[in-house]
């Protein structure tokens, strides 16, 4: 009896250790090694329009998926050669110069969204200026000579056949801000800006406004069907393969960022200029609705730049990289 009961103590006691280490089980901790580490994300934006519907994205910069690691640059073709050495994952670009990286690389970059569209005014002290057959005569200073503000301008003249007549006293600056400070100074009456540059000068001049959108002249040409795009979110074709619940979460969260941009002016300014997206608040803050800082992708998208594309592709083939890009150019989700 003794020896059975000395058996049945031992077996009770294996149980009880047995039953202890599986409910000691539930409290160890995870091993890390078993979790999917984030994906760590190198985004790149210029400053201006096609930068400022990241802020809210740069303000909370850790997702469920990932964690982004942001820089701001001030000249697209720095950007562009980053790309091709593969500093960053993400950028935002100029439309053309997306289409030449493409180009350039044999496809090795993506066109995810459109985030800008056609922000370039004409600005003048001149209240006579009502359309832009009234230009005609007239002094006239821009800059963009032999890039996208002089094709669209004279692709919207061309179509209105007055491109002759108002281009014969078109003088070109090297910079916005040569064109801007002229403006401001009243070194000039009329000049051709780009957002922010243009609620900026105005600012400093009150005899200037903006007397002509080149946008809505866009849209009344294309008869509203295809949207002038300037900026949009350029993917390394590597990361979207190898990435894509990673870059459509950052896609998601991007239109967030461009809506929160647009619906909360005054706060999205403020991050802005903590951003360095632009120097000013106060300036951004007036900018922000005239700057068309959107959110398109897909179908729409490609529909948009491929027009966009073609008129610049015909005004200099050069300026797109020598060919219109084929479907690859244009991700999906």
């Amino acid at each position: 009896m003794k020896k059975l009961l000395k058996l049945t103590s031992i077996v009770m006691s294996v149980i009880m250790m047995f039953t202890l280490c599986a409910c000691g089980g539930n409290d160890t901790p995870t091993d890390v090694s078993s979790v999917a580490e984030k994906a760590k994300v190198k985004i790149a934006t210029l400053s201006g329009p096609t930068g400022m519907g990241m802020v809210n994205m740069m303000s909370n910069p850790s997702t469920e998926l990932a964690d982004y690691e942001f820089t701001v640059e001030g000249d697209p073709q720095t950007l562009a050669a980053a790309m091709i050495n593969q500093q960053y994952d993400i950028c935002a670009l100029p439309v053309n110069v997306a289409a030449t990286l493409y180009n350039k690389t044999n496809g090795k970059v993506k066109i995810a969204a459109v985030n800008t569209l056609g922000n370039l005014y004409v600005v003048s002290s001149d209240k006579s200026i009502k359309e832009l057959s009234d230009l005609k005569g007239k002094k006239i200073v821009s800059a963009g000579q032999g890039a996208t503000p002089e094709y669209l301008f004279k692709y919207i003249l061309s179509e209105l056949n007055i491109e002759e007549a108002v281009c014969e006293n078109l003088e070109y600056k090297t910079e916005h801000d040569e064109v801007s400070a002229l403006l401001a100074s009243g070194g000039a009456t009329i000049g051709i800006l780009p957002e922010p540059a243009a609620t900026a000068t105005i600012a400093k001049n009150p005899n200037l406004s903006r007397v002509i959108d080149l946008n809505a002249e866009w849209d009344e040409i294309h008869k509203n069907e295809y949207p002038l795009t300037q900026g949009c979110i350029v993917v390394s074709s590597d990361f979207a393969e190898t990435n894509k619940a990673v870059l459509d979460e950052f896609l998601a969260n991007y239109k967030k960022s461009v809506d929160f941009t647009n619906q909360n002016v005054e706060d999205a300014a403020t991050l802005i200029e903590q951003n360095k997206i632009f120097k000013s608040a106060k300036i951004a803050s007036k900018a922000i609705p005239s700057a068309r800082i959107c959110y398109m992708d897909g179908a729409e998208m490609k529909k948009a730049v491929a027009n966009t594309l073609n008129v610049l592709w015909q005004a200099d083939k050069k300026s797109v990289g020598g060919k219109l890009p084929d479907d690859s150019f244009y991700y999906a989700k």
